[in-house]
């Protein structure tokens, strides 16, 4: 933990909880290498998750560009409403 904390500003325990963190969603593999323990990342497990994000990105912005949608057309109805209520004095359906 050492070397990684070593240009870091964090403590090695701080590293050694976000470690265990990335060991629990096998993102990093711990491989003791003598007095050392090196940190191996799975390149793999990395792309899933990439992918994943990406996916839920796509489903978000979907999501978000239909109610943008719906908040501008229900904008402009009730802007066209107010209008004509202006204009004539009353409600018109």
């Amino acid at each position: 933990m050492g070397s990684l904390t070593k240009n870091l500003d964090i403590s090695r325990q701080g590293a050694r909880k976000q470690v265990q963190v990335l060991v629990s969603a096998n993102i990093v593999h711990l491989k003791p290498n003598g007095r050392e323990v090196q940190v191996l990342l799975d390149i793999n497990s990395l792309k899933l998750g990439k992918k994943f994000i990406t996916h839920l990105e796509r489903e978000w912005d979907t999501r978000l560009s239909k109610l943008k949608e719906i908040l501008e057309t229900t904008h402009k109805k009730r802007t066209h409403k107010h209008r004509v209520r202006s204009q004539s004095g009353f409600l018109a359906k």
